[in-house]
């Protein structure tokens, strides 16, 4: 198993990835749940940033993902009771474990992200729309999608909005039309997203949420 821990830094996930994909193992993320207010540099902290970090694990196929918190995050501490972040944690661990069982099954191909994340590492190369097996044109700003597939060979596109203060819209161009099944991460259940064959997925994610589609071919019953 390939463990990291702490903020989520985009490189290192690809690298975590590409570890794991090659001594066929999973990994793990460990990241940083609360920052509260009395950290003089994190006074604009937003749980989102949070849940950005969580399902950006999830983008690059993490099979484990925990947080830590620092004090009364979760958790109060004097009373043992809810902190201020507990029902939006409870919020998001829910989500994630109902896309579970799906995303257990998944194995990650490649990250693309929008043009404005670059790497600072030369050891590093994110994944290009050109090298993509499904998606055409360009992605909105702070989106980033996953193209994930199963043993079976099902494909699944995971989108994430990076932005953690504010909505972000979406539109996917597809390289052909497909038949777009949502995975909800209400109950678990894929959903048709879109009546007959599209080649095109739109939406709107708040800040650091994601989205994850089936993509089925339209011979396909």
């Amino acid at each position: 198993i390939i463990t990291l821990s702490g903020y989520i830094d985009q490189e290192k996930m690809e690298i975590a990835k590409n570890a794991a994909k090659r001594i066929e193992a999973p990994f793990w993320f460990y990241y940083q749940g609360h920052e509260l207010s009395y950290n003089p540099v994190s006074d604009d902290y937003q749980f989102a940033a949070s849940r950005m970090m969580a399902n950006a694990a999830l983008l690059y196929g993490a099979k484990g993902v925990s947080c830590y918190n620092e004090l009364d995050g979760a958790f109060n501490p004097e009373s043992g009771g809810h902190g201020i972040y507990f029902d939006e944690q409870l919020k998001l661990n829910r989500e994630i474990t109902e896309l579970g069982n799906t995303l257990m099954a998944l194995n990650c191909e490649r990250v693309i992200h929008d043009g404005s994340l670059t790497t600072e590492s030369e050891k590093v190369t994110f994944a290009t729309i050109e090298e993509s097996e499904h998606i055409k044109g360009k992605l909105q700003k702070r989106i980033s999608i996953s193209e994930l597939k199963d043993d079976y060979g099902n494909d699944y596109l995971m989108v994430l909005n990076r932005d953690y203060k504010n909505d972000r819209r979406y539109s996917i161009m597809l390289k052909e039309e497909k038949r777009i099944w949502r995975v909800s991460d209400s109950d678990g259940e894929q959903h048709l997203a879109f009546e007959g064959g599209k080649n095109k997925i739109i939406g709107t994610l708040t800040p650091g949420s994601i989205a994850l589609y089936r993509l089925q071919k339209l011979e396909e019953e």
